[in-house]
């Protein structure tokens, strides 16, 4: 009966066979075998665990990371003959069933081999000159950690070794404290050549296995050494054991035949490079350290790859290359490796090395060293003002009135689950809550007794590895709630959602964690959404997650002295007591889904007693709303009152204070027919209008007087849900506006004059068709034309104009456009700051900047084609800085251009010139309008082109436009697109390249250009930029 219980709970995730294993032995079942085996699993089946694929057919596909096939044929591996073998072996069975096919069929998988194609196993030699190995020999002595890469253990494997590592973060972390005459002598040159092998290394493996068209990721960069320990020689056996043993790259040794392909390790990895520095012939004073490929667990049949300078190893990360290193007897030797994987989510060091390459240029190291200095000193600062001791001639009274007011704090009472809970919130950005009375004492009581007697020293991830921080002394465990089995925690996961408006369904389990004063336990200032610069996206808790949108922090005791949760980069520091059954919710990412650099924040030292945390993190899937909203907006418009109001009115324990983004149209008039308040109807309006009936102002009885409009706006309605506030209260939002401050929007006049648009029209000559949609010269609508250049395209032509034409004309006219950009630019800076005050001095810069033309497709030529009737739209209604999913949210992210905060178009000419017809610019309240039954009445706020006439306006959904059908003619414009990220923006340097085309380097330019006679603009650019 147990047997049969556990095996379905448990065979979907180990598969038959080792369920079947398990449980026999645990059961005392040994003697069923016989008969139990054959009517419960096929021979092939117990090879699920299998690195590669749980799937034994001949005819499946035998890359490492395929899937399993329940539906292939049986493979049989009893009494096997040559022929079968053979056949075996061309089937790929050597690349998914290694180690059976090397129990049943030796030879046939070339096991002795060091490159065969069997089992994805290759040698590339001099990927590096024997000088460029002794460079990074050289660094290797110079910077490389003892016990790098282990968790900072110096003996990880044998006490008769020691292992020192450096990762590409770390040398160049070491490389910008050394003196500058070793930095400009060698440090500096040997740092980039290792980044350079790096890479190398990483196109090897793709040219290998994937093709020079499909790419992989870097997971792990580590340039390791083995060393003797100095005497252990002496103390060896004769025969040493096998140093590392015997192991795979992305699986571990499970029974005989198995290699499991999961966590905890590292079953992401595809493939592995691994490059060595010494060859044996000049290598006489090291012994042992060598490299080996084994057949199977037990090292029966092991193949040597001897040593040589730049000879490259590369293998797949799976069972068919199990592999180890021979224990270091004398010496030392060193190895350069890359772990990488296909899965770019996945992949630790994705962008390690771009970002160590910028540490080493200066770009980051100067800015991050600073700033550690400045939130170091104001974390313990902070610290020692908040202590007893710091503050033993305040009250707490005066200490509570101080902070209430240095942090701008407004409150609320809401009650949920029978308690009164009282929230402070920062009225500047970051968004922090402090919740007060958020939890009961049992509650606390429970996950400080499941969780304690799991506690363990804290773990950190460094470079992709999980190591012990000596800047976080604390112990922590895991709470787990599966399938919500422990009513106590969901209890608490519902009351986190009701408050904070967020889905928990893809959020972290509960982390406990312990802080003592004995080891002054604390947590110095990070991040919870990843390091500087980088956020961290995926975690293995959920597949497809995302990265962490907002932290949920718990206290679960009073804290006697110390122990404070400090944000350390808001201009006034925030400081929260640790106190009991008070819980603090902070977002961690901005709108365009980048970190947000002001939620950095540590716990202080724990100077007496010791306090117990729980943290919630809560990730992106399921909250995708949160980054549908313009960056120049609150990412969500929280309103506490309605929590509370909510409850009162309904009697219902508490709702969630978002609604959602995007609703059927048809919502609101239910609303208003008091759908909300007849339970029957209010099911059905629930199902289809998702958190509609939550708001509080909903509720009430049909043809009650209740005007909620202001309300909705102020709380932000009008840029969570334009179309339905547009229904519901027309003109509140001010969608019928073209100037309007609440959208964010406005129409410049003169911004260019009647001389300057003549000059700008000049160089429409040089456009090229389909330049900025991909060569695509009809993206939009098959009755016009697109044509397009930006500056530094029509510079490179201009360039190549010979001598006698009217280049100098030409560039005084280009030196216009530029000058008229600038001014564009100017103007919607200052117009930002107008209606931002709050935001000071915003900078912006330019992503885009492209001068496009439109021309209306002939009437006869329509007709030829049978493209007749009413024409499209010369451009669909749209954002500019996110892309609309099936359910009408604007999600902010890749691959749209989510960095652009705002844009301006231009407008060079008028209908009125006859130069054009149509072609008006127009706002919209949706995506794709044309055929609603907004632009049906007319709906649409239209702005007609004029000479010198500008829109600009925030780049988010609150600003959907388009482009009315051009009908005649051709109709040209400025178009820019600004961001507020300096640092992501692509055109900043557009003045720079026009000059270079035709200032100083005008001679050598063209000398350049007429030595590559045939090659595109793009490379001529990129080689001159060079």
């Amino acid at each position: 009966i147990a047997f049969g219980v556990t095996w379905p709970l448990l065979k979907q995730y180990y598969g038959d066979a080792i369920v079947l294993e398990f449980s026999l032995e645990a059961f005392g079942l040994e003697c069923l075998r016989p008969w139990v085996v054959p009517l419960v699993v096929s021979p092939s089946s117990s090879s699920s665990l299998s690195s590669s694929s749980s799937s034994s057919s001949p005819s499946s596909s035998s890359s490492s990371s395929s899937s399993s096939s329940s539906a292939a044929p049986e493979v049989s591996w009893e009494g096997l003959s040559e022929e079968v073998c053979l056949q075996y072996a061309k089937a790929g069975e050597c690349l998914k069933e290694p180690l059976r096919m090397f129990e049943h069929c030796p030879a046939y998988c070339e096991e002795d081999e060091v490159d065969t194609p069997l089992r994805e196993r290759h040698i590339l030699e001099d990927l590096a000159s024997e000088e460029e190995c002794a460079i990074i020999l050289r660094l290797a002595e110079a910077a490389a950690i003892l016990g790098d890469g282990y968790g900072g253990e110096a003996h990880p494997f044998s006490v008769h070794e020691r292992f020192l590592g450096l990762t590409p973060m770390a040398a160049a972390r070491w490389a910008v404290v050394q003196p500058k005459a070793d930095r400009s002598a060698w440090v500096d040159a040997a740092v980039r050549l290792y980044f350079d092998i790096a890479k190398r290394m990483r196109k090897a493996a793709e040219d290998a296995f994937r093709g020079s068209h499909h790419k992989l990721f870097d997971d792990y960069v580590h340039l390791s050494c083995r060393e003797a320990e100095d005497g252990a020689i002496e103390a060896l056996e004769e025969d040493p054991p096998l140093d590392r043993y015997i192991y795979a790259d992305n699986c571990f040794k499970f029974g005989d035949f198995d290699c499991a392909r999961r966590k905890p390790f590292f079953w992401w990895r595809t493939y592995t490079a691994a490059l060595f520095l010494h060859s044996s012939e000049t290598s006489r004073d090291v012994k042992g350290g060598d490299f080996y490929y084994s057949a199977d667990w037990a090292g029966s049949s092991l193949t040597r790859v001897e040593p040589r300078f730049g000879r490259l190893a590369l293998y797949n990360a799976g069972s068919s290359n199990l592999h180890g290193i021979d224990l270091q007897r004398q010496g030392r030797t060193c190895m350069l490796n890359v772990f990488m994987t296909d899965d770019e989510r996945k992949a630790a060091h994705r962008t390690g090395i771009e970002q160590a390459e910028k540490i080493l240029s200066g770009k980051l190291v100067e800015e991050n060293l600073e700033k550690r200095t400045a939130y170091m000193k104001t974390f313990y600062d902070v610290c020692t003002a908040k202590t007893i001791s710091g503050l033993q001639n305040r009250s707490s009274a005066e200490v509570e009135a101080a902070d209430q007011e240095a942090s701008q704090l407004v409150h609320h009472t809401v009650r949920l689950d029978g308690q009164e809970l009282t929230i402070h919130e920062a009225k500047q950005n970051p968004q922090i809550s402090v919740i007060e009375n958020f939890m009961s004492v049992e509650e606390m009581r429970h996950i400080i007794s499941r969780g304690t007697p799991k506690l363990k020293r804290s773990t950190v991830i460094e470079d992709g590895e999980l190591v012990t921080a000596k800047y976080r002394s604390s112990a922590t465990a895991w709470v787990y709630n599966d399938n919500d089995v422990d009513p106590v925690l969901t209890r608490i996961d519902r009351r986190i959602s009701l408050l904070t408006g967020l889905d928990m369904s893809s959020a972290e389990d509960f982390q406990l964690a312990f802080y003592t004063a004995g080891d002054l336990g604390r947590y110095e200032p990070h991040m919870d959404w990843g390091v500087e610069g980088e956020v961290v996206r995926e975690f293995n808790h959920i597949k497809g997650a995302g990265p962490r949108v907002a932290t949920f922090l718990m206290y679960l005791d009073n804290v006697t002295d110390g122990g404070h949760t400090v944000f350390t980069d808001i201009k006034d520091p925030v400081a929260v007591a640790p106190k009991a059954g008070t819980a603090v919710f902070w977002y961690n990412l901005l709108s365009d889904k980048s970190g947000d650099p002001l939620v950095r924040h540590g716990s202080c030292p724990v100077v007496q007693g010791h306090k117990y945390i729980a943290t919630k993190w809560i990730h992106e899937r399921g909250n995708e709303h949160l980054f549908s909203i313009s960056e120049r907006l609150q990412r969500s418009q929280r309103n506490w009152a309605a929590v509370g109001g909510a409850t009162a009115a309904a009697g219902l324990e508490g709702h969630r204070p978002f609604l959602p983004t995007w609703l059927p149209e048809d919502c609101y008039d239910r609303v208003g027919a008091g759908h909300c308040s007849q339970p029957e109807l209010e099911k059905v309006l629930s199902k289809s209008c998702p958190g509609i009936c939550d708001d509080p102002d909903n509720y009430k009885e049909p043809g009650q007087q209740n005007d909620p409009c202001a309300a909705w706006r102020q709380s932000g309605h009008c840029f969570s849900d334009p179309r339905g506030m547009a229904n519901r209260c027309p003109g509140i939002c001010e969608e019928h506006l073209a100037s309007s401050t609440l959208r964010g929007r406005i129409v410049h006049e003169g911004v260019a004059d009647e001389a300057q648009c003549r000059a700008i029209l000049n160089i429409c000559t040089f456009l090229e068709a389909g330049q900025g949609y991909s060569g695509n010269a009809q993206p939009f609508s098959k009755y016009e034309r697109f044509a397009g250049a930006t500056p530094s395209k029509v510079a490179l032509q201009l360039v190549k104009l010979p001598p006698e034409s009217d280049r100098k004309a030409l560039a005084a006219d280009l030196r216009t456009l530029l000058s008229v950009a600038r001014e564009a630019q100017r103007r919607t800076q200052n117009w930002i700051r107008e209606i931002n005050p709050e935001k000071g001095e915003v900078m912006i810069e330019f992503d885009y900047l492209q001068l496009v033309c439109r021309d209306a497709v002939a009437d006869e030529e329509l007709h030829q084609e049978g493209l007749e009737g009413v024409r499209p739209d010369s451009h669909q209604a749209h954002a500019d800085n996110c892309w609309f999913d099936q359910s009408g949210v604007c999600r902010r992210e890749d691959p749209f251009y989510h960095w652009r905060s705002h844009s301006a178009v231009l407008f060079l000419q008028s209908p009125s010139d006859e130069s054009f017809q149509g072609g008006s610019f127009y706002y919209s309240l949706m995506k794709d309008d044309s055929s609603s039954k907004i632009a049906e009445q007319n709906g649409r706020v239209l702005v007609t082109p004029s000479c010198g006439r500008m829109v600009s306006f925030a780049a988010g959904p609150e600003n959907v436009h388009g482009v009315t059908p051009v009908t005649a003619g051709r109709r040209c414009a400025l178009g820019m697109w600004f961001t507020d990220q300096l640092q992501k923006a692509m055109a900043a340097d557009e003045k720079g390249k026009q000059k270079d085309c035709f200032g100083n380097k005008a001679s050598e330019i063209r000398q350049q250009l007429s030595s590559r006679r045939g090659e595109d603009d793009v490379g001529a650019v990129a080689a001159l930029r060079a």
